[in-house]
């Protein structure tokens, strides 16, 4: 019998040695892979980690969906987030120790700045998988969109400059 935590366990591994596997592909092997993506400001790595991330999180929604349909949307958000959560701590973890210029305030700014990411974009998808109600999706995005740039407008440095 499979359950929720096994699941989101099997994720974080998973996650884990896709980060790894990431990292060493696009920093320490011999591949001549270009920092950004020609003729925009987009950078490969980042790419690459948001693509992991989020087929991630498509697969663990779709399969506790499928374990559980009673799960609620909050539910599936919790689990998503938890899974990358730990993830990025492991990850962040990993990376402290190999690289000893790293401060405790990097490992903590690194692991804030994903998971609140990440939590956004699983909650978005845990909605949608679980309601497929897409025009109150594109509505809340679009209230996502509008807070920050209030935000931004009220408090500069918040945001950081393009």
């Amino acid at each position: 019998m499979k359950s929720a935590q096994g699941i989101s366990l099997k994720y974080i591994v998973i996650l884990f040695f896709a980060l790894l596997g990431n990292f060493y592909i696009f920093f320490l092997s011999s591949f001549d892979i270009p920092e950004k993506i020609p003729f925009t400001p987009v950078k490969t790595n980042g790419l690459i980690v948001f693509s992991i991330f989020m087929v991630a999180i498509i697969f663990l929604i779709k399969e506790l969906i499928k374990l559980r349909p009673d799960f609620t949307v909050s539910h599936l958000t919790l689990y998503g987030v938890t899974v990358c959560l730990i993830t990025e701590v492991f990850f962040q973890g990993f990376l402290w120790r190999i690289f000893p210029e790293n401060t405790f305030h990097t490992f903590i700014v690194a692991v804030a700045k994903t998971s609140i990411t990440f939590s956004i974009l699983t909650f978005f998808t845990a909605f949608q998988l679980k309601t497929h109600n897409t025009p109150k999706l594109v509505m809340f995005i679009v209230i996502l969109i509008a807070v920050t740039n209030i935000l931004g407008y009220i408090f500069p440095t918040l945001l950081p400059n393009k």
